[in-house]
């Protein structure tokens, strides 16, 4: 193989080593990401939850307090704030407040006449926030004051944000939904954050080197915010990427053995043909040609195979392509001609009439020395020129110029020449006009179709007709049955090939055939 195509390869053979590598690092990121949006997006959901169980709390307790119209701070009353403030897991205290002062509460008369201080926010429904309340219980903390007629709530700003954190790192918050004001929060929380919600019930999002989950309360005017530092995500990206990324490398190594292992294999290929070549491992079957009309074999196709050092059998559709890939073909040719001669030594004095058709190369048909191969051929034989027929196929035909030359010679000679595969590539009525053949060749794909409803079952029809009209012989390739036989005998077609005949053999049994007057009843 040559250089820069080994260099090809090793570029090739290093990429399916990378990108494995690679895409499991992209896999562990991507897979870290997911967790750390899942678990920002979790915390948010949870700090909404227990935002809106504090709210419930508040209102369940202020709907029964408020439902009190005479001396609200008598002692049933203040038992009845003690109950509520027991039985909540959210209130610090809960008490009755006139003129912004506390009269009264669950903690009893111990701090009656507080002065709560300003309002901050006051929501549509009418309840009002105090954000930073301070108290005479715990005058080192502010809390939260949740007021709603004459009564307010007392709740510890923490809380609310009190979730099992995996991560001390994360920021937490808890806003208000038609102002976006924070109420409480830890950490940095920023406004754009909170705008970015909009109109939607939950968003999550990758913003300011943060991931950020925003989800709002479905029964409140309250919203909840998570938010954690990507940098903070390394380790867990570590301990993914310790994981696959080994994985990938195996992945890789075994990819790219594979690659270099078919590589070899592909250019050890044309140096094993050489070898071959020179061992003499290559032979040829041939398969009989029969007269439809009469059943009798009066012909055969070479066709090449390789016998490897194992035994094995190769047949040409697994080296011919690598071998004109290798620009070798000429060789295998010159190899088909001599075997051919060294068969057909002296049968034809015997058997005048049989012919042995030769198939041919496209790299072959753009050069003069077929035409020598076969004067050389002929001459070896003492043959007649009716004795041998050239199968070109329609690729071996897109240098028209050249090809129409060759053809044009190889006529010259005497010998026939058969389009094959006629229909299955780049052939159309110009080829049969610029080239001057003797035969069609009816692919197998076709005469499989005939008797099924496959869209190729008519095609059959029209290339034994385009014959006919163009007053050329045909031969059916790939008759299996005796339904195709009786067809092809129907439409006029003259010889045909193919397992109902015989399978690939020897040249002397298909001779054997013939002197036998092998046939087959058509029906």
């Amino acid at each position: 193989m040559k250089k820069y195509q080994k260099i090809f390869t090793l570029i090739i053979a290093i990429a399916a080593i990378v990108a494995p590598v690679m895409l499991a690092i992209y896999l562990s990121f991507r897979q870290s990401l997911d967790n750390k949006t899942s678990q920002i997006l979790h915390y948010a959901q949870d700090i909404q939850y227990r935002s809106d169980n504090t709210a419930q709390q508040v209102l369940n307790g202020m709907e029964k307090l408020n439902a009190i119209k005479n001396n609200p701070c008598n002692e049933k009353n203040i038992n009845l704030m003690r109950a509520i403030d027991i039985g909540s897991s959210y209130i610090q205290a809960i008490g009755y407040v006139s003129n912004n002062t506390m009269l009264c509460s669950s903690l009893g008369n111990t701090i009656a006449g507080w002065k709560l201080g300003p309002i901050d926010e006051t929501t549509p429904t009418g309840v009002t926030l105090r954000l930073n309340v301070k108290t005479p219980f715990a005058i080192d903390s502010t809390f939260l004051a949740i007021q709603k007629g004459n009564y307010i709530a007392i709740i510890h700003k923490k809380l609310p944000l009190d979730t099992t954190l995996h991560d001390k790192n994360i920021s937490l918050g808890i806003f208000t939904l038609d102002q976006h004001k924070i109420i409480v929060s830890q950490g940095v929380i920023k406004q754009e954050w909170i705008n970015l919600l909009n109109n939607q019930e939950m968003v999550t999002f990758f913003k300011d080197g943060f991931i950020v989950a925003v989800v709002k309360s479905k029964k409140f005017n309250i919203g909840a915010l998570a938010a954690g530092h990507f940098s903070y995500f390394n380790q867990q990206t570590r301990e993914t990427a310790f994981i696959l990324i080994p994985i990938g490398l195996l992945a890789g190594l075994i990819f790219a053995l594979a690659i270099l292992y078919w590589a070899r294999q592909l250019m050890s290929l044309p140096t094993e043909i050489k070898i071959g070549l020179k061992r003499n491992e290559f032979f040829l079957l041939y398969q009989p040609i029969i007269e439809v009309k009469t059943g009798r074999c009066v012909g055969a196709e070479a066709l090449i195979r390789w016998r490897r050092p194992n035994g094995d059998v190769m047949n040409p559709d697994l080296f011919m392509p690598i071998a004109e890939y290798a620009q070798i073909i000429n060789q295998i040719t010159e190899r088909i001609f001599k075997l051919i001669a060294q068969d057909a030594n002296g049968i034809f004095k015997i058997h005048p009439n049989f012919h042995i058709a030769i198939n041919v190369t496209s790299s072959d048909f753009h050069s003069e020395h077929i035409v020598t191969l076969l004067r050389t051929l002929i001459r070896d034989t003492n043959a007649s020129s009716k004795n041998f027929i050239i199968e070109a196929t329609e690729s071996g035909l897109l240098k028209k110029e050249t090809a129409k030359k060759i053809i044009h010679e190889i006529r010259d000679l005497g010998v026939q020449v058969a389009l094959d595969d006629f229909g299955t590539g780049y052939s159309n009525l110009s080829y049969l006009e610029i080239f001057k053949v003797d035969y069609l060749k009816i692919d197998k794909s076709f005469v499989d179709a005939v008797g099924t409803n496959a869209p190729t079952s008519h095609v059959i029809l029209h290339i034994i007709n385009i014959a006919k009209e163009l007053n050329l012989k045909l031969i059916a390739e790939g008759i299996e049955t005796i339904a195709q036989a009786d067809f092809i005998y129907k439409h006029g077609v003259q010889y045909a090939q193919g397992f109902l005949y015989g399978q690939p053999m020897m040249l002397s049994e298909v001779l054997n055939k013939q002197h036998k007057g092998f046939t087959v009843n058509i029906a």
